[in-house]
């Protein structure tokens, strides 16, 4: 148990610290504005290097990649970043390592994690519902902007524009989500697609309940809370799926079709569940070379980095027996999660769900609201509950056919930092 503990503590302390180096990384304005997959393997690479090896293995990534798949602007920039800028940077990196000891960074997750773990763990031991799917369902997803920031709103909306405002306040820290102030605008989506849609959309196709055991192993988030840490267990897949739309899926990924191949093997041999069963069909029956698998594979890449990154900032995943006690951690590759993975990310493929209507529906829903504050035609909250979603006529809407036009051609913008217009 003791080395159990002190493995869980080393990984935090790494996890934090590197997430430290990517922070400082983020003070060079071109890495401030980069994709996050990027900036996270760059922060990888400085992470494990110095000022002495630094800038051969920052090269390295767009020789390894062949320079291809990186068309964003932004990204051949930062791979293209001259020389003496990556030697300062690596500096500072240097300098904290020199200045860091692990005390330090442990105590900091500490009085981070501990709050947040124990506020989870309440909810799952009573199955306590605050922001169910249940709940959602019946009062909606609330997005609000307070009187104060509508300024900001109004200083980007030109009526003639077919750029969205969504897209241009994307990054500004003025939404309140379901009572959560201060978040990103494009949280608004992350919130309205990613958690409450593809939760509604996974239950009524039966998917959460053929996975109720796994979903009761980590604290059921469908009945106590969607939007917390468990609750991004799917959460993330959903944004990874659309994230995939628009980030390079052909560099070296994480996890690749054999890793995942030898994961599904793994299952096999040890007497696979019926929806890792599903799972292995719906993966072996795919091209190698097919959308939907290149996309797994940049999928169940970004979904483990965000498992890290939430293990950093909230603490591991409990796994619970039938009493809601813990009884260890979530594994990174569990298969049961990885069968789960695999089949959202099929619904999510498949036109007959029409995932890329309802998510242009939230989108233009949102980017209305947007013009309405600008204009000072509404300045009551916005309301989204799923029959809002599925009965919305964009025609009838204050977004103009150039706008709607730019939402269909740029559908995943806000999976993605950089500005699209």
């Amino acid at each position: 148990m003791k080395e159990q503990l002190d493995c869980r503590r080393t990984e935090l302390i790494n996890l934090e610290r590197r997430n430290d180096v990517a922070t400082i990384l983020r003070t060079h304005p071109l890495i401030a504005s980069g994709d996050t997959s990027l900036v996270r393997r760059i922060s990888g690479i400085a992470t494990r290097n110095s000022s002495n090896t630094i800038v051969k293995h920052w090269r390295h990534l767009a020789a390894q990649d062949n320079g291809t798949f990186y068309t964003d602007p932004n990204q051949v920039s930062i791979i293209s970043l001259p020389t003496d800028e990556i030697l300062e940077l690596q500096g500072q990196v240097d300098l904290y390592n020199q200045q860091t000891i692990p005390e330090e960074v442990e105590e900091r997750i500490a009085g981070r994690v501990t709050v947040i773990h124990d506020w989870n763990d309440e909810y799952e031991i009573l199955q306590k519902q605050k922001r169910s799917l249940e709940v959602l369902r019946n009062n909606g997803c609330i997005i609000s902007i307070a009187p104060e920031d509508v300024e900001a709103v109004r200083r980007e909306y030109t009526p003639e524009a077919e750029c969205p405002v969504l897209d241009k306040i994307k990054n500004k820290r003025i939404a309140s989500i379901n009572g959560l102030k201060r978040s990103k605008v494009a949280l608004t989506i992350h919130d309205l697609f990613d958690h409450f849609y593809t939760y509604d959309t996974l239950e009524k196709l039966g998917i959460l309940q053929e996975y109720a055991p796994f979903m009761q192993s980590v604290g059921n988030p469908q009945d106590t809370d969607m939007f917390k840490r468990e609750g991004e267990l799917i959460a993330s897949i959903s944004f990874e799926w659309r994230s995939s739309h628009v980030r390079p899926t052909r560099i070296n990924q994480i996890m690749t079709h054999s890793k995942i191949e030898h994961i599904l093997g793994k299952a096999q041999q040890n007497g696979a569940t019926l929806n890792q069963q599903r799972a292995i069909a719906i993966f072996t029956e795919l091209p190698q070379d097919s959308d939907e698998i290149i996309r797994l594979e940049s999928m169940y890449s970004g979904i483990l980095v965000e498992l890290m990154e939430q293990r950093r900032k909230h603490g591991f995943i409990n796994q619970l027996d039938q009493d809601y006690t813990p009884q260890g951690i979530l594994p990174l590759l569990d298969p049961e999660y990885l069968a789960l993975i695999i089949e959202t990310n099929h619904i999510l493929c498949n036109p007959a769900t029409n995932a890329e209507q309802h998510l242009f529906h939230i989108e233009t829903l949102v980017e209305n609201h947007l013009i309405q504050l600008a204009t000072g035609e509404r300045t009551t909250d916005l309301v989204v509950t799923i029959p809002t979603i599925e009965q919305f006529d964009p025609t009838k809407s204050a977004v103009s056919p150039q706008r709607q036009q730019w939402l269909r051609e740029n559908l995943y913008h806000t999976s993605n930092r950089g500005s699209f217009c």
